[in-house]
């Protein structure tokens, strides 16, 4: 699994509603830490990207490592 990209962190928050303060009460990580990994590109450890990917899986989202079109989110499809 590739390290998750600060745009995806910003668009899977801005998909699901949440603030960065929604992110860290779901995902027990400081403010702090999800600030700077999207804002200023930090890098995080493999668990924190691990831990983003899954919850954001967890509520719906897809993350694309890179296509054509470089790294990015979409919604999952429902299953029927």
């Amino acid at each position: 699994m590739k390290d998750i990209r600060p745009t995806q962190i910003r668009m899977a928050r801005a998909a699901l509603g949440w603030s960065i303060k929604d992110l860290s009460e779901k995902t027990n990580l400081h403010r702090n830490t999800i600030y700077a990994a999207e804002k200023k590109g930090a890098i995080v450890s493999e668990a924190t990207s691990n831990l983003l990917r899954n919850i954001f899986q967890e509520n719906g989202l897809m993350l694309i490592d890179q296509d054509e079109f470089g790294p990015g989110i979409r919604h999952k499809q429902p299953t029927p």
